[in-house]
């Protein structure tokens, strides 16, 4: 057996993610990749941010291979 290591995400509920987006005036795919951690620019830390604060957002550590 490998070892486990763990990558940040952030979850939120159903719908969240469209409202986000506009919110931010940004695409769902945008909104998407910011919370799983794929982007990491001015506008992604603002989306994360902004998820956690105002939608419920909660920031999980999925273990990957």
């Amino acid at each position: 057996m490998g070892k486990t290591r763990t990558i940040p995400k952030i979850v939120v509920e159903h719908g969240a993610k469209a409202r986000i987006a506009k919110h931010h005036g940004c695409t769902g795919e945008t909104v998407r990749r910011a919370l799983m951690y794929i982007t990491n620019n001015d506008q992604a830390a603002a989306i994360r941010r902004d998820a956690i604060r105002n939608y419920g957002g909660i920031e999980v550590q999925v273990p990957v291979r």
